[in-house]
């Protein structure tokens, strides 16, 4: 298990612009986060594919006015509760922007 510093950590390098994201997330991990065992790479990718992938679907329910931005960041921060509020406040704004697109 990966500490909350580490997983707020790990999800920015995993939502990076396009161009950052052509190089392998591990590839990234190894520089950012030197101090975790590959071996916890699996762990990490799971973990922010789930995170990443809850916020899009607030970003669709905000879409179809089911929540406003609000509430989606709350139900993000009720879920995930590791998160810091910066690390919420940037994985709502790529879950938003994905799913308007």
């Amino acid at each position: 298990m990966v500490s909350p510093l580490v997983l707020c950590r790990a999800l920015a390098c995993y939502g990076v612009d396009a161009t950052e994201s052509l190089v392998p997330i591990e590839e990234r991990w190894a520089k950012a986060l030197p101090e975790v065992p590959r071996a916890s790479y699996p762990e990490l990718l799971e973990r922010c594919k789930a995170i990443e992938n809850h916020a899009y679907n607030l970003g669709m329910a905000r879409l179809d006015g089911n929540v406003d931005d609000a509430a989606a960041k709350r139900d993000l921060a009720e879920n995930c509760p590791e998160l810091t509020d910066e690390a919420i406040d940037r994985t709502w704004q790529r879950g938003a922007f994905y799913a308007a697109r």
